[in-house]
């Protein structure tokens, strides 16, 4: 498990001081994905706050509910205690006060953390769908 765990981590181009920008994940895992001859992947996608076509609330939501977990690259803002950090958004809430992420952190280790979504405090989102 751990050469696998660390066959992962070759593959996205992690270290420990910078760990891994979310375009070396996204393509990492690609790579490690066919190294391993794992079932094909069924669909993909990446998204950045500059590329197009881009994302927004409704594209979120419509991933999420298609079932495709995303990782997610939030950048430093000062709304938010995250400051270059990845995490994974497992579910989404509309509320009177916002639209808000619901995320998996290893930070908190908790499927109950939510995050308020704006556009410009994420850098970037991907998915592979099995």
């Amino acid at each position: 498990r751990m050469a696998s765990m660390q066959a992962l981590a070759d593959a996205m181009e992690y270290t420990p001081t910078f760990g891994t920008i979310y375009q070396n994940a996204y393509e990492g895992m690609e790579k490690y994905l066919e190294n391993f001859c794992l079932s094909m992947c069924a669909g993909m996608d990446i998204r950045t706050n500059y590329s197009s076509p881009g994302y927004d609330w409704a594209y979120i939501k419509q991933q999420i509910q298609n079932g495709n977990v995303m990782y997610i690259s939030l950048v430093k803002d000062s709304s938010h205690s995250y400051n270059n950090h990845a995490v994974l958004c497992v579910g989404y809430q509309d509320t009177s006060d916002g639209q808000y992420l619901r995320i998996a952190d290893g930070w908190t280790r908790s499927l109950s953390t939510f995050f308020k979504y704006t556009y410009t405090n994420m850098q970037g989102l991907w998915y592979y769908r099995w």
